[in-house]
């Protein structure tokens, strides 16, 4: 609404630790590159891990529970999409 005044509330702000990835390369393979960011952060979270791949096209997105091992080894979901940027 025209004029309203934004005001946080406590949901609007981190609840948790939280590690965040980026990573843009036209020569490596970026969604490997960031999984293994993720994975030497995993102590900054825990509860969920998701990346989004982006090859300037489209984009990919692959997210679960549980730590960046759990969702993207042992569920073999790393990103498929061959892109250049992933946020994680």
């Amino acid at each position: 609404m025209a004029g309203e005044i934004f005001r946080p509330t406590e949901l609007d702000k981190p609840r948790d630790k939280c590690a965040v990835v980026g990573v843009y390369s036209r020569t490596v393979h970026v969604p490997q590159t960031t999984l293994e960011g993720l994975i030497e952060q995993n102590h900054r979270g825990q509860e969920g891990s998701g990346m989004v791949v982006s090859n300037g096209e489209g984009f990919q997105v692959v997210k679960g529970s549980g730590l960046a091992e759990t969702v993207f080894l042992e569920n073999q979901q790393l990103p498929s999409l061959p892109g250049s940027f992933v946020a994680a």
